[in-house]
C-alpha cells in the first residue's frame, strides 16, 4: 500500500485529546487518524446505501415521510 504524507491544522484542544486517547490505546497518532478516517468514511458509505435503499423502497411503494410517522406513532399507540 503507497502512502502519503499531508500536512493538517488541528485545534490544540483536539490535538491533545488524540494523542490522550492515542496513548492510552496504545497506537500511534498516524494510526488513530487512519483508523478514524476509515471509520468515518465507511460510516457516511453505509448511512449513505441506507438512505438510497429507504428511498428506492418509498418510491416503489409509493410511501411517503409522512406514511411512515404517521405508521410508529400509530404502532406505539397500540403496545
Amino acid at each position: 500500500m503507497a502512502l502519503a504524507t499531508i500536512n493538517i491544522t488541528l485545534e490544540n484542544d483536539l490535538l491533545e485529546k488524540l494523542d490522550s486517547f492515542a496513548e492510552n490505546v496504545s497506537i500511534t497518532r498516524t494510526d488513530l487518524i487512519n483508523n478514524s478516517i476509515k471509520m468515518y468514511l465507511t460510516q457516511k458509505q453505509r448511512l449513505q446505501e441506507l438512505y438510497t435503499y429507504g428511498e428506492n423502497i418509498s418510491s416503489k411503494n409509493k410511501f411517503t415521510e409522512d406514511d411512515i410517522f404517521k405508521d410508529i406513532k400509530d404502532s406505539r399507540k397500540n403496545k
